[in-house]
């Protein structure tokens, strides 16, 4: 948004964006900019011991930011990512990766990744609140279907021909 060579004042002007990585220095230009982005969004919980700051997100988070931009710059309207794009990201991707793998080994990060799993303990906890409230039918609702239709995402596409 603070670029006026490619943003206008409702946002990001794909033809201008188009237009400005023509050159290899435009690409370069935007595709730092663009890493200069990701590389300053911060996780919401974790802080560095040493400084006391809040870390980098991690690369899961950071994957997602990188998949809406594609989406609404390239995919979207129907133009291929141009790979020396795509290869300076995956770059700095790979170099992201290696990191959490240190922090990870010298236990800064958890070495479970994804998201955590809800416990026995917690299903309990939500199902007395809910018998409490007088609505005990969503608890069931609320936890156990929740926690699947979660992973409706995961399966959805899957078919017979891919179960043989």
């Amino acid at each position: 948004m603070n670029n006026p060579k490619v943003c206008n004042e409702d946002g990001i002007d794909r033809d201008k964006f188009y237009d400005f990585i023509q050159t290899e220095d435009g690409l370069n230009e935007e595709a730092f900019i663009f890493r200069m982005f990701l590389e300053k969004r911060q996780h919401i919980r974790l802080v560095d011991e040493e400084t006391g700051e809040s870390m980098r997100a991690l690369v899961g988070s950071l994957s997602g930011y990188r998949s809406a931009f594609s989406y609404f710059m390239w995919t979207k309207v129907g133009n291929a990512i141009p790979l020396k794009w795509d290869q300076q990201l995956k770059g700095m991707f790979k170099g992201f990766k290696h990191q959490e793998a240190r922090l990870r080994q010298n236990g800064v990060l958890s070495m479970s990744e994804g998201q955590s799993h809800v416990t026995l303990p917690l299903y309990e906890a939500l199902g007395r609140q809910f018998w409490s409230e007088g609505i005990p039918e969503h608890s069931f609702t609320n936890s156990w279907s929740w926690n699947l239709m979660c992973r409706s995402m995961n399966v959805n596409k899957l078919t017979c021909s891919a179960m043989a």
